[in-house]
């Protein structure tokens, strides 16, 4: 059984008897402070060894500036400097994270001993934790954006930091896209808008001149002129066609002269022809009978007269009484009416014609001389031509008067322009200046539509020769790194071995203090207080 420890009187020797004392304490406890430092140690090492690597990864973000000609102003009014705030924000959106943390679970998983520093305690909190986004620049302007990614794997880091970076380059990019957009199919809808009326208003003009030509002529004296012209057009027509008018009875007699003259021919040559029929029947010739062959002249001659004379001709009159004589010495019997030609029905050899057509049927056998006579005789082509006479001046009257009706027409539709000619030319004077302010609204619109598509190429990337507006662009490359930033496992080992020492020397201590029993002399003189005479050593080996 230990005995209670007695305070001893101070011993002699300062530091001297301070290391002894520290000696034999040590010597004491070595086994309780060998094991505490071992286990201490043990685990220092066990921790430096399996703690895992670090990576980082910083992806660089440049704000370029813009380049533009003189002539192109940017269509986003709002600077970079004014939204990159925000851009960095939706960079790091919880949706982000969320889907940074679906496609890269280690970089989500809580780091070592992160129980022990109540760090976060979702996915996407975790990933936010091993994110940091931070812009540098010079007073408030931002020249860079530094997305820094610490993580366990290098090509997971690097991805993460890429894509981050990416993210916000995209999101910068949408914006000015979106919004030059809308600018650019607002102008155009203006311009479309303003374009319809004057497509509109270019055909009211069209249409009005095309309905009063006059409008076009500026001089009163040149449209009077136009006006006399068509006034004597139609006086010089209305002349021509009173002469034809006239004509055309004159030519209608001639027409009738002529055909009562093809007719009378028509019946003596058809009576020749019975009659030679007849002397051929009884054996006789008419070449041999002179009396016949001069009553035959004879006809032919009052025929010819006929043509060109009248009833109370003396030729005609000394004509008709010799016939009336050659007939009495034939012993003819006269015709009833003589002057008068027999119904056409009745006239063998000769199709029903009108007035103004005289032309023999020459089909029968029995009619051939008579038929021939007909288109041989010099009254038949004074027929026809008499007859083509008259049907040129009817056709020339009837073109006269529908041409006179024309200008009638355009007469009256000049004087009615001419009326309202003040009026067009006011509706005409009030339209061309609405169309010149259009044309010049849309010219400007047109302009401004060439200026804001050209800024919208640019906005999308599209610009050349290097114009650009203000944007944000990757400075360079993100790689993945080769060697780790962590952690340091010699310095690890070195801060717990230095920790252990001092926690191994106060287990000793700790065991030393509840310890009761005597181990050395001083103790023993101390608790006992008696001097001490002799120390028998411990001797190894047998007892």
């Amino acid at each position: 059984m230990g005995v209670p420890r007695q305070q001893a009187a101070p011993e002699s020797g300062g530091v001297r008897g301070g290391i002894r004392r520290t000696s034999a304490f040590f010597r004491r406890r070595r086994i309780a402070f060998g094991l505490v430092l071992s286990g201490l140690v043990l685990t220092t090492t066990l921790v430096a060894i399996a703690w895992p690597d670090s990576y980082r990864v910083t992806a660089t973000v440049a704000v370029e500036p813009a380049r533009l000609p003189d002539d192109v102003k940017p269509l986003v009014e709002s600077s970079i400097q004014d939204r990159i705030e925000r851009l960095c924000r939706l960079t790091v959106s919880d949706t982000m994270l969320g889907e940074i943390a679906r496609n890269c679970p280690r970089l989500a998983r809580p780091r070592f001993l992160h129980v022990f520093e109540g760090g976060a305690s979702s996915p996407q909190e975790t990933v936010r934790e091993k994110i940091a986004v931070e812009r540098r620049g010079r007073g408030d302007r931002t020249e860079l954006v530094l997305v820094t990614v610490t993580g366990e794997k290098a090509d997971e880091t690097a991805y993460v930091a890429s894509r981050l970076a990416g993210v916000l380059v995209a999101l910068d990019r949408d914006f000015r896209v979106s919004a030059a957009s809308a600018i650019y199919s607002s102008t155009l809808a203006r311009t479309m808008v303003d374009a319809g009326p004057l497509d509109g208003l270019k055909r009211r003009i069209e249409a009005l001149r095309t309905e009063n030509p006059l409008i076009a002529t500026s001089s009163d004296a040149a449209i009077r002129a136009q006006l006399d012209q068509e006034t004597r057009a139609r006086d010089e027509d209305q002349i021509a066609d009173a002469e034809v008018a006239a004509s055309l009875p004159l030519l209608a007699d001639e027409v009738r002269s002529w055909n009562k003259a093809v007719i009378d021919e028509a019946e003596i040559a058809q009576r020749n022809a019975l009659a030679a029929d007849s002397a051929r029947g009884q054996g006789t010739r008419e070449a041999d009978d002179p009396r016949r062959a001069r009553l035959v002249e004879l006809q032919r001659q009052l025929v010819q007269a006929l043509s060109h004379w009248t009833e109370q001709n003396p030729e005609v009159k000394r004509l008709r009484l010799e016939i009336k004589l050659e007939r009495a010495r034939l012993g003819e019997a006269e015709p009833e009416d003589e002057d008068a030609p027999a119904p056409l029905d009745r006239r063998t050899g000769l199709a029903p014609r009108n007035t103004a057509d005289a032309r023999p049927a020459a089909d029968t056998t029995t009619n051939q001389v008579a038929n021939r006579f007909l288109v041989e005789a010099p009254s038949y082509k004074n027929l026809r031509e008499a007859i083509s006479r008259y049907e040129a001046a009817k056709s020339r009257d009837a073109a006269l008067k529908a041409r006179i009706q024309t200008r009638t027409t355009e007469l009256a539709r000049l004087h009615d322009q001419i009326d309202k000619l003040p009026e067009r030319r006011l509706e005409l004077t009030r339209l061309e200046a609405e169309r010149e302010r259009l044309e010049q609204v849309v010219a400007t619109n047109r302009l401004a539509l060439e200026r804001v598509e050209r800024a919208w190429r640019l906005e999308r990337g599209d610009g050349r020769d290097g114009a650009a507006t203000e944007r944000l662009s990757l400075a360079g490359a993100v790689l993945a790194p080769d060697k780790p930033i962590g952690p340091d496992r010699l310095w690890i080992f070195l801060m717990g071995l230095l920790v252990s020492f001092p926690i191994a020397a106060l287990a000793a201590y700790v065991r030393d203090a509840q310890d009761r029993s005597v181990h050395t002399d001083e103790e023993a003189a101390r608790v006992l207080d008696l001097p001490v005479l002799g120390v028998i050593p411990r001797i190894r080996g047998r007892r």
